[in-house]
């Protein structure tokens, strides 16, 4: 019979203390929630993109010019930013535009090419620290 007498003593904890403590628990759990979305749109939001607003190559006697401008349209800073002009086998030119700021435009030449006037020439831009590629494709003119 003392057995009996030992379960009626023991007691749980109060319904006020219970709820308290399911309130601390649901509250801990959507500030855990809160913090995981929030650093996934903000990755979300931030973009990396390109965009070639002017690509030209020239050939004028023993004069060969490549022009390129690009705009970085996203909003992440880019650094290293190189544009790559090349036609079947033939060695790549490279024109190097350096940093790019979110919405800056920058422009660069190269003299160095071997175009033919009515060649088509692949222009690639890309940034060496993002996987961040653009390309066009240009025709060479006299």
């Amino acid at each position: 019979m003392k057995a009996k007498g030992l379960l009626k003593e023991a007691r749980g904890i109060s319904p006020l203390i219970a709820t308290l403590i399911l309130i601390a628990a649901t509250i801990a759990g959507g500030a855990v929630v809160y913090g995981v979305m929030r650093s996934q749109m903000s990755s979300l939001g931030s973009n990396t993109n390109l965009e070639i607003t002017y690509a030209d190559i020239v050939v004028a006697g023993n004069e060969n010019l490549a022009m390129v401008t690009v705009k970085n349209v996203g909003t992440v800073n880019l650094t290293g930013v190189t544009v790559t002009v090349t036609a079947e086998n033939e060695n790549p030119v490279l024109i190097s535009l350096g940093d790019l700021a979110a919405g800056q435009t920058k422009s660069g030449e190269n003299l160095a090419g071997s175009w033919i006037p009515g060649n088509t020439y692949i222009v690639r831009v890309s940034d060496s620290n993002h996987i961040v590629m653009k390309s066009t494709s240009v025709v060479a003119h006299a």
